[in-house]
């Protein structure tokens, strides 16, 4: 009996030997000299950073052959990266061959890997002021890839099992919106706002106007926005009011050719910038026009795909 005990106590120490010499994780080198490079930028310790337990991990959220890296800077020892917003959280991603690449990087409070019924998804607590509420208020995020293995997708707001049931726009993107690969179509909707933002001697930007958002006209692909609310023009300094024509400073969806070679076409516009949401409660995602007015509880009018006319009204 004795002789059992310590067979099964040398045992647990061998393990406890085994599991102490295992290697530690060493993030791939593309993404070791893009943290340090940001980490260098920022004037801070790359080695204590690039050392700092937890900053690297590996997840599953994409079913590729090579895992997902994650960069967590929540756990980097300066906090100088974080603020009210919360930390950066990055995702890289290695599709067949290529080399890792960002495919998420967003400011968090908080996130969880989660899974359910052959779904695998990042939940993310985010700012309030991302859901239309104030930075005191709880804002969840739910991200999901799109896209099949070894083959480009990305990373979107997703409603997970009616959860949440809508997202107020625009919609956090994961990554920054490429305005270099832009279609023409978009791009030119930029340089028209930018115009006429010049042409009150202001400096025009609307680069942060630009959102991919959920199929809404039923063909499987995703759509594009431009959000006037969030083009920019300043003037020395302070702001200034362009002189819009049509919808160059309102809202505008786009929706993607059906062919490689065809025009992303205007399924919707409007001449001034509105509020919207999406509204994902019937399972298949609807934008809806938030109707001014001064209380909570505004009216919102979904906007119905008409085949026949191309058009969401």
């Amino acid at each position: 009996m004795h002789s059992a005990r310590l067979g099964r106590f040398s045992l647990v120490a061998l393990a406890l030997v085994v599991a102490s010499c295992a290697p530690a994780f060493v993030a791939p080198q593309e993404v070791r000299d893009a943290v340090a490079a940001r980490t260098a930028q920022g004037g801070l310790d790359v080695d204590a950073t690039m050392r700092a337990k937890g900053l690297f991990a590996t997840a599953d959220l994409t079913s590729q052959a090579a895992p997902d890296i994650i960069v967590d800077y929540s756990a980097a020892p300066s906090q100088r990266y974080c603020g009210t917003g919360g930390c950066p959280l990055q995702i890289w991603v290695k599709i067949g061959a290529a080399p890792y690449r960002l495919a998420f990087d967003i400011q968090v409070l908080g996130h969880s890997i989660e899974t359910g019924d052959n779904r695998t998804w990042l939940a993310t607590q985010l700012h309030g002021v991302h859901c239309g509420r104030t930075g005191a208020d709880a804002c969840a995020y739910a991200f999901e890839w799109s896209g099949a293995a070894d083959q480009p997708g990305g990373f979107h707001a997703a409603s997970v099992f009616g959860k949440p049931d809508h997202y107020v726009g625009p919609l956090m993107q994961a990554l920054p919106f490429d305005l270099e690969a832009a279609p023409i179509e978009i791009s030119s909707t930029v340089e028209r706002f930018e115009s006429a933002c010049a042409r009150m001697r202001g400096g025009g930007d609307a680069s942060g106007a630009i959102s991919t958002v959920p199929d809404l006209n039923e063909d499987g692909r995703r759509e594009i926005v431009f959000d006037g609310r969030f083009a920019a023009c300043l003037a020395e300094n302070a702001p200034r009011t362009p002189v819009c024509h049509a919808d160059t400073c309102g809202t505008i969806v786009f929706a993607a050719p059906s062919t490689p070679e065809g025009a992303w076409s205007k399924i919707y516009s409007s001449t001034s910038a509105q509020d919207y949401d999406f509204d994902f409660s019937s399972g298949k995602p609807r934008m809806r026009i938030i109707e001014p007015c001064e209380t909570e509880r505004c009216q919102r009018r979904s906007l119905v795909w008409f085949p026949d006319e191309g058009r969401l009204k």
